[in-house]
């Protein structure tokens, strides 16, 4: 785009030049490629320009109606872009024709219209050139105080300027007008300033043929250059023929051995091409042997996976279901002679032996979906304290049970953005770790701190604590670590591996602090939505 915008204004500056060596053919075929690169670009302003450039070439060619034309589009464009200056410059121009076709009507109302235009607009030079036609206009008319007046204000607004074509104009109107009314000195005043100027333009024109003079010795002088070259290039040819014909003498004479040559290049090429697919092949043989090593390794690992699930299964389950069983048969035949602390008790225990027994399956099943990669989070705008409330109820019981404060240190309504299972399954894993750790009369603690994007919640207990070396353990992806509860709860080892992928399903992060023998605080990061709007990461 730059590009373009750089050739219009070269190829524009270009025809003024060829127009002032008086080479008009030249000066018109460069403002027409000046056009044509401005309309590409959709310049208004450049082409309302070159319209007015190609209508003054006509102009001067005494050619007024291509004139007529052309000015006419230059003025139309400028109203509609609101261009002052060219509006100025193309009324002006059509003054300067309809003059040539004697219409003074029209004439005078162009001039007018561009004077006052470059009035309004603060356009002195504008306001020169058009009180400068209209004083050409009023003296053709012998209307001599008009054209005065006109003449002195194109005087005013020419000023200190370098436009000598309007200062000659100028005196030489005042000159005619001051010589008609027989003000012989102010008629001499003005043909002495108009001598000067005619002096100064003389010089000028001097200057301007001796410029062409110039250019037109430079071009002789190349033309003549090329034609010596065009001789000295037919003499290289013909010397250039003859070694050519030297060359395929010698080219013939050793066109045997050339052809053994490629004869024993291509038997090695051949060679070498066998070399080549046979590397290839061994390179292919060496990636699929390494990518079955990656799924053996997959597979063994899949296999372990699978052991651990199937050892979690006949041995964490069957615990809970046992006594599930003996519980149920107990009271199934003696509930009638049971005393009534006793009954209670005895469900109580039914009640945790069952939500051990749902929360583990919950966490197989997780864990399985995870490992299948079947979990699509479903996001969407939560009431985190609302979450929290609901996921505890289910703790109630056992959280009297065992004597266990839960505080909940969440105040105002802090929105989350998160799937709502996976955020729960996270909540209920943490806090029955809690529980199974800390002792009688201790306390369990959520609450959550706030930063600019996330929320950062966690689950404190005062339980047993975690010593440094199992801490490394229960984050590590390879390692199912449990370690059992104060009433010897045994754990899978599911649950933190599970709150890690969730955490991070959740656009969090998940990790844990801890003190032997004062407890441990699990935190973990989720998005928060600010002023009703998700975050807009997935």
């Amino acid at each position: 785009f730059n590009d373009k915008i750089i050739y219009a204004e070269v190829c524009n500056h270009l025809g003024g030049l060829y127009l002032l060596i008086d080479q008009p053919e030249k000066s018109l075929e460069f403002h027409h490629k000046a056009l044509n690169n401005r309309n590409v670009i959709n310049n208004p302003e450049g082409i309302a320009k070159s319209y007015n450039n190609i209508g003054k070439i006509f102009l001067d060619r005494k050619q007024s109606d291509s004139a007529l034309v052309y000015f006419s589009q230059s003025l139309e464009l400028c109203q509609k872009t609101g261009y002052n200056k060219g509006t100025v410059k193309a009324l002006t121009n059509l003054g300067k024709v309809y003059l040539i076709q004697n219409k003074p009507e029209k004439q005078k109302e162009v001039l007018q219209r561009a004077f006052n235009i470059s009035k309004e607009s603060g356009y002195t030079i504008g306001m020169a050139e058009s009180g400068m036609e209209l004083g050409n206009y009023y003296r053709k008319l012998q209307k001599s105080d008009l054209a005065i007046r006109q003449y002195q204000l194109s005087l005013k607004m020419t000023g200190e300027s370098n436009q000598s074509e309007i200062l000659q104009a100028d005196y030489y109107g005042l000159y005619q007008c001051y010589l008609k009314k027989g003000a012989v000195q102010e008629a001499l005043e003005n043909h002495i300033l108009l001598s000067d100027i005619e002096k100064k333009l003389l010089n000028v024109e001097n200057n301007r043929q001796i410029a062409i003079l110039q250019i037109s010795y430079e071009t002789h002088r190349k033309e003549k250059y090329n034609q010596v070259l065009l001789k000295d290039l037919e003499l290289g040819e013909m010397t250039i023929k003859r070694k050519t014909d030297l060359i395929l003498l010698i080219i013939i004479a050793l066109g045997s051995c050339f052809l053994l040559c490629v004869l024993l290049y291509l038997r090695i090429v051949n060679r070498q091409k066998a070399n080549r697919i046979l590397g290839k092949l061994n390179l292919k043989i060496v990636k699929q042997n390494t990518e079955l090593e990656i799924l053996n390794a997959e597979l063994e690992k899949a296999n372990q996976e699978k052991d651990i699930v199937f050892s979690i299964i006949t041995h964490e389950l069957r615990n809970p279901l046992y006594w599930f069983q003996n519980l149920v048969e107990m009271l199934s035949k003696k509930y009638q002679t049971m005393k009534p602390d006793k009954v209670q008790k005895t469900l109580l225990a039914l009640d945790e032996s069952a939500k051990n027994a749902y929360h583990l399956m919950d966490n197989l099943l997780n864990w399985s979906r995870t490992k299948l990669k079947r979990i699509t989070p479903n996001k969407e705008k939560h009431s985190l304290l609302s979450l929290v409330n609901e996921t505890i109820r289910m703790y109630e019981t056992i959280l009297e049970h065992k004597e266990i404060l839960l505080q909940v240190n969440i105040f105002g309504e802090a929105m989350i953005y998160v799937d709502r299972d996976l955020f729960t399954c996270v909540l209920r894993n943490l806090i029955s770790n809690a529980i199974k750790y800390t002792p009688s009369n201790g306390i369990i603690e959520i609450g959550c701190v706030e930063n600019e994007l996330k929320f950062l919640i966690n689950v404190s207990d005062s339980g047993k604590g975690i010593d440094e070396r199992n801490m490394e353990k229960i984050f590590d992806v390879n390692e199912y670590f449990s370690s059992p509860g104060l009433l010897q709860e045994k754990g899978s080892g599911l649950g933190l591996k599970i709150c890690i992928e969730f955490v991070e399903l959740n656009n969090g992060k998940i990790w844990a602090t801890s003190e032997p023998g004062k407890g441990t605080t699990f935190n973990f990061t989720v998005p928060k939505v600010t002023m009703g709007i998700e975050p807009g990461f997935e």
